[in-house]
């Protein structure tokens, strides 16, 4: 693959240009992205440069979820969030809390659906991933808040979390009504 950095206004250099790899149904991905600023093509065939975004896991899900069901099977069930032993300490005061947002990687998604049928349902109408809360999304990423049963160093133990075992956890927040709970207002 030939790259040329002038056709984006990129400033002559040297630059890392690695394959994208794989198909995505129902999207276009750019056939190359350049590390450096990070520059990819653009759906329109434009070029966008913006900022690397890396995110490391902070911890794993545990439970006994081995594939995919539905978010309610597998909420129903008690899950543990294994977090990395050097982040122990960030989670003095969660023991007080009734309830987390837990944020997580869909690590086994390999389709993006731009559009879809609600939970696969046909007889719902189709929406936009961004109207649903599907895992087939641009950025596979779930936010689930969960029930804070107990905390054993650095184990959480929840109910009500829909990812399934070996889930990589990206972040833990406390639930807020203000924020997260159906009374949250948009601030102006």
């Amino acid at each position: 693959m030939e790259y040329h950095p002038t056709e984006c206004n990129i400033p002559a250099g040297i630059y890392a240009i690695v394959d994208a790899g794989r198909d995505i149904p129902l999207v276009s991905l750019p056939a190359y992205v350049i590390i450096g600023p990070v520059v990819t093509t653009s759906f329109d065939g434009g070029c966008v440069v913006s900022q690397e975004i890396v995110f490391r896991p902070i911890g794993y899900v545990e439970n006994d979820v081995a594939e995919m069901m539905s978010p309610e099977e597998i909420a129903s069930r008690q899950s543990r969030i294994i977090l990395a032993e050097y982040l122990a300490d960030g989670l003095m005061g969660i023991d007080a809390l009734e309830r987390i947002v837990v944020v997580f990687y869909f690590d086994r998604v390999d389709e993006v659906w731009l559009q879809l049928h609600p939970r696969g349902d046909t007889s719902r109408p189709m929406r936009g991933v961004f109207a649903t809360r599907t895992m087939y999304r641009p950025n596979p990423i779930g936010v689930t808040v969960a029930q804070l049963i107990r905390v054993d160093g650095n184990v959480l133990t929840v109910s009500g979390l829909d990812a399934i075992d070996g889930t990589p956890v990206l972040d833990i927040k406390p639930y807020s009504p203000t924020f997260d709970g159906n009374d949250a207002e948009i601030a102006s």
